[in-house]
């Protein structure tokens, strides 16, 4: 949220925070690698929302929705999709959580969970949005889909690219990274033109 509060996650159950001054690790109680972390602050309240995903991409293994707390303990949330590896995660508020790996999922607060079954079925690996209707999501073989709050569309799969790693979404211009026969890509998508 500021320079002076920041996560990092990573292999072995990696969690480290920075409040400015020094870094501390965050016990996660895992040994998955952790492949993403996503918060936001509530303005009204002040209180920090924070999720981490953890599983192995290319093994079936455990997965793990990690909340960090406000005094840096972790607790694990219920995943109800057990052949379903989670990858990415991202949200504006605990109300709607898009999570995303081995499909695309939605998690409304009090209603549970829903699975969106009108993307291909791709490994995603990563989901960025600026509001709950306009969301971005990038994976394997080039997938790229927007998501409009209705609608998913695909924009591209299958251009040449092996894969999409990740992608940060603000002001109407997407920045997706990933690879083509072990070269670095990078795209950027306008969508003010």
């Amino acid at each position: 949220s500021s320079p002076d509060n920041i996560y990092f996650v990573g292999r072995g159950g990696t969690i480290v925070h920075y409040d400015g001054q020094r870094w501390r690790r965050i016990e996660s109680g895992t040994e998955l690698p952790i492949q993403d972390i996503w918060g936001f602050k509530n303005q009204d309240t002040g209180e920090a929302f924070i999720l981490c995903l953890a599983s192995e991409k290319y093994h079936i293994s455990e997965k793990k929705l990690l909340i960090i707390r406000e005094d840096n303990t972790v607790e694990e949330m219920p995943w109800p999709f057990l052949d379903r590896r989670v990858h990415s995660v991202w949200f504006k508020n605990e109300y709607k959580i898009f999570i995303c790996g081995a499909g695309m999922f939605v998690k409304n607060k009090g209603a549970g969970y829903h699975r969106f079954d009108e993307i291909p079925r791709i490994f995603m690996n990563r989901v960025r949005g600026f509001d709950i209707n306009d969301i971005f999501v990038v994976g394997d073989f080039g997938l790229i889909v927007h998501f409009n709050g209705k609608n998913w569309k695909v924009l591209t799969v299958f251009n040449g690219v092996d894969l999409f790693h990740s992608l940060d979404y603000q002001n109407n211009l997407a920045v997706v990274v990933g690879e083509q026969g072990g070269t670095a890509v990078i795209y950027i998508l306008n969508l003010n033109k």
